[in-house]
């Protein structure tokens, strides 16, 4: 994928660079997505290109590149947040592995939990009780919002 020089800054408009952008191939952006020796500012371009594209496929290999460990937290934390914007449930089981994970870092779990909410997956409604008194404030306050926010859509 090709990512903008300083030359270049200036010279072609935002949506100038995004229409090139969006011709480059899903799976070269995939690629780009899950390669984590690249570095965040490009596997971010991708991520949000294939935002755009959208549909269960994109949404299952972000699902599967925020599984890996390899990911930095930073980076991890923001595939969890666009995954929650995408509302699909595809990547409900995804994101419920990563939110019970012990080992993984809180920030990625917490935004797990807060995409798990915004999909409205009422599935991960025991999850997000068991974990909303977690030692870990940054955890349990976000499963307690996401359980008041999975309640309140099941009532609306």
């Amino acid at each position: 994928m090709r990512t903008c020089r300083s030359s270049d800054r200036g010279r072609r408009s935002l949506d100038e660079k995004c229409a090139a952008a969006m011709e480059v191939p899903t799976a070269t952006l995939q690629a780009v997505l899950e390669n984590p020796a690249l570095g965040i500012g490009q596997r971010t371009r991708a991520m949000y290109f294939l935002k755009a594209r959208g549909g269960p496929d994109v949404v299952r290999h972000m699902a599967r590149v925020l599984r890996d460990p390899r990911g930095t937290v930073l980076f991890r934390h923001e595939l969890a947040y666009v995954i929650g914007q995408m509302r699909s449930l595809v990547a409900a089981g995804d994101l419920r592995a990563v939110l019970e994970d012990p080992a993984d870092h809180v920030i990625v779990r917490h935004e797990a939990g807060e995409a798990l909410a915004a999909l409205g997956d009422q599935a991960s409604l025991p999850a997000l009780e068991a974990l909303a008194t977690d030692p870990q404030p940054e955890l349990a306050e976000t499963c307690e919002l996401a359980v008041a926010s999975l309640k309140w859509q099941a009532e609306a």
